[in-house]
């Protein structure tokens, strides 16, 4: 009589959890990889579609102001300090290097709709009157990275204006995948300024 057996033995068995239990784990790190490479695309979405909005709108209401009323580094409203018109720098003789130019954190114009506006940079956002240009609830401004520059070449020309600042998501896990930052800068120069 011949005997059969159709069984595993405990050393096949074990060499067959092994491999599934690699499989899985290769399984699982890409689907992690993938879900936190998601996370990133998100987050760099979020902070160029606020930087991106924030940038057009001071541009445009800058561009097409009625006037240009003034540029400050400390905020005029709370302290004794004044806004500056003007942005003429006084030419360096050669031998010594360009001057960087002052960063301000305020900027006063009158829209062509005759209001005032000033905008702000603030430790955590960019303002408008007071109001954020970004969503606060997921983005905010790193702090010392906003400012504007203002240039004119003589003081009949209409300045220019410089905008810089960087923008960082919120709140932040421990991973590197979900922590993001984006520079934003531009110049514009005024257009319809009333003289």
């Amino acid at each position: 009589m011949k005997k059969s057996s159709f069984g595993f033995t405990t050393i096949e068995f074990l060499i067959v959890i092994g491999v599934i239990s690699s499989v899985g784990l290769v399984i699982v790190g890409i689907l992690t990889s993938a879900l936190r490479g998601t996370n990133k695309t998100n987050i760099v979405n979020t902070l160029r579609q606020n930087g991106n909005q924030a940038i057009i709108q001071m541009t445009k209401t800058i561009e097409y102001a009625k006037s240009f009323d003034g540029i400050s580094v400390e905020n005029p409203a709370e302290k004794s300090a004044y806004y500056t018109v003007n942005c003429v720098q006084t030419p360096v003789p050669p031998p010594n290097p360009t001057p960087t130019p002052t960063h301000y954190q305020y900027l006063q114009i009158t829209a062509i709709d005759g209001g005032k506006i000033t905008y702000s940079c603030t430790s955590d956002y960019i303002a408008s009157n007071g109001a954020a240009l970004i969503d606060t609830q997921s983005v905010k401004s790193i702090p010392a990275s906003c400012w504007f520059t203002c240039a004119q070449e003589r003081v009949t020309s209409n300045p220019i204006i410089g905008i810089k600042f960087q923008l960082m998501q919120k709140a932040t896990s421990g991973y590197v995948e979900n922590t993001a930052s984006i520079p934003f800068e531009t110049s514009v120069t005024f257009r319809n300024l009333i003289k």
